[in-house]
């Protein structure tokens, strides 16, 4: 009987419990990580689901309405906004904060880079009939697609939206 008092007194902890403790905090602290990863992993993501939304939006807009419409990519602040060029209304979009966006041209001529795009959608086929980079026209046989990269600030996660000049299809690529 002495020897059930004794232990029933004794409130320290054995060390099977103390190991399940640590096993729990343990995996609670991965999987907030794992968490917090996956939230700073989608900046970049989300960033070019925006981009290739308002592309998509503008392009059937240009097929579909009476009007010319205008999408404008700033990347210096971080802004992108569709454009009803006859009646000045805009469409403002928020783009991620934490996202740098470049935005280059692949064709014949050399790779030009640059900070602010416009693109204007043929009410026809829905092909590009005007883009500018920094103000300056893009000849469509000199550069035959558009490349607006989105890199996360927080990781190195990317982003690319592809815009085919003679079609105005558009289609992102994740890259890790």
């Amino acid at each position: 009987m002495k020897k059930t008092e004794n232990h029933a007194k004794n409130g320290g902890f054995t060390l099977l419990e103390a190991l399940v403790v640590i096993a729990i905090i343990s995996i609670t602290t991965g999987m907030m990580a794992a968490g917090i990863s996956l939230i700073y992993s989608r900046d970049a993501s989300k960033c070019a689901k925006l981009l290739n939304s308002a592309l998509e939006e503008t392009r059937m807009r240009s097929l579909s309405q009476e009007g010319t419409f205008l999408l404008t990519v700033d990347s210096d602040g971080s802004r992108l906004w569709i454009e009803a060029a006859k009646s000045g209304e805009t469409e403002d979009i928020g783009l991620p904060e934490n996202v740098e966006i470049t935005i280059s041209t692949k064709g014949n001529a050399a790779e030009i880079k640059g900070k602010k795009l416009t693109v204007e959608f043929d009410k026809a086929a829905g092909a590009v009939k005007k883009a500018s980079l920094d103000g300056v026209v893009l000849d469509k046989k000199d550069c035959h697609m558009l490349q607006i990269h989105a890199k996360s600030k927080r990781n190195d996660k990317k982003a690319t939206v592809y815009l085919i000049f003679l079609t105005g299809k558009h289609y992102i690529e994740y890259n890790e």
